[in-house]
C-alpha cells in the first residue's frame, strides 16, 4: 500500500512539473485556432479542455501544486476581495514570468528566428501536423536535443509502413513515410549540430594540450 501511495505521489508530482508547459501549449493551440481554421478543425476542444481541467487538479493534489497555493496564500494578510485579487495575480505573474526565467540570454535570439520562421509558415497554411514537426526540428537543431529521439520516432514510422500495407491502408502508410524522412532529416541535422557543439568544446583542450 506504501509503494502505491509513492508511486501516485511520484506521478503527480511529474503532471504538476510539465503542466505549465502543457497549459502553455493550451493556450497557444487556442490562440491559434481563432485564426486558422485547420487548427480549430484539428483538435478535439472538448477532449483538450478536459484534460486541461484534469490534468490542473492532479496538479493541485500534488506537493509541489500545494506548495505553490500556500507560497501564495501566506503572505497574504488583507481583505478577502483584496487577498483573491493579489493571489490571482501573483498566480498570473509567475505563469507569465515562468518561461522567460527558463530561457538564457543567449537563446533568445534562437527564439526570436523560429518565431519568424513559424509564423510565416503558418501564415502560408501549413498543416497542423507539419507544423509540430517543423517546430519540433526546429528546437531540435536550434537547441541541440537529443537526436535519438527524432531517430526513434523515424523507426517507429517506418516500422509501422509495412504493417499498414499488409492492413491495405497505403494512403496512410505513405503519409508515414513521410513523416519518418522528416525526423530523418531532423535526427541527420541535430547530429551534425551535436558534432560541431563537441568539437568547440574539444578545442581549447587540444590548443592547450599544443
Amino acid at each position: 500500500m506504501e509503494r502505491i501511495k509513492k508511486i501516485i505521489k511520484l506521478v503527480l508530482d511529474e503532471i504538476a512539473g510539465i503542466y505549465l508547459y502543457f497549459l502553455a501549449f493550451y493556450f497557444t493551440c487556442l490562440v491559434l485556432s481563432f485564426f486558422f481554421e485547420s487548427w480549430n478543425l484539428f483538435f478535439n476542444w472538448k477532449a483538450f479542455q478536459f484534460s486541461a481541467i484534469i490534468f490542473g487538479i492532479l496538479s493541485l493534489l500534488s506537493d509541489k501544486g500545494k506548495k505553490f497555493i500556500l507560497s501564495k496564500i501566506e503572505p497574504l494578510k488583507f481583505k478577502r476581495k483584496i487577498k483573491f485579487i493579489i493571489f490571482f495575480k501573483k498566480i498570473f505573474v509567475d505563469l507569465i514570468s515562468f518561461f522567460p526565467k527558463k530561457i538564457t540570454k543567449k537563446n533568445y535570439l534562437k527564439i526570436i528566428l523560429m518565431s519568424v520562421i513559424l509564423i510565416y509558415i503558418l501564415i502560408k497554411g501549413i498543416e497542423v501536423i507539419n507544423f509540430f514537426i517543423l517546430a519540433y526540428g526546429l528546437i531540435s537543431v536550434l537547441f541541440i536535443m537529443e537526436s535519438r529521439l527524432a531517430a526513434g520516432i523515424a523507426l517507429l514510422f517506418l516500422i509501422s509502413c509495412p504493417i499498414l500495407l499488409i492492413l491495405k491502408k497505403e494512403g496512410m502508410a505513405e503519409t508515414l513515410a513521410i513523416y519518418a524522412y522528416y525526423f530523418l532529416v531532423i535526427t541527420v541535422l541535430t547530429q551534425i549540430r551535436e558534432y560541431i557543439k563537441e568539437n568547440r568544446e574539444e578545442s581549447p583542450e587540444k590548443v592547450i594540450h599544443s
